[in-house]
């Protein structure tokens, strides 16, 4: 393939790309190689919600009755 002038310059602003973007890539290499040194974080705990009615104390249902209210 015979390289044009538009082909020349198209090339050569892509090599230009990847040589930039291996200089700027630098850092991040170094900050990613940093990262994998680091130990694990731990898992957070495990939250247990009890869901249901808080207006009676638990067990409290059990044995509930309505109240007569003499008239």
């Amino acid at each position: 393939m015979k390289l044009t002038p538009d082909n020349k310059e198209r090339l050569e602003e892509i090599q230009e790309f990847y040589r930039t973007m291996e200089r700027e890539s630098e850092p991040y290499r170094e900050y990613f190689a940093a990262l994998a040194t680091l130990p694990p974080e731990p898992p957070p705990p495990v939250t247990f919600i009890e869901i249901g009615n808080t207006s009676v104390p638990r067990g409290g249902s059990e044995d509930a009755r309505l109240q007569l209210t003499p008239t």
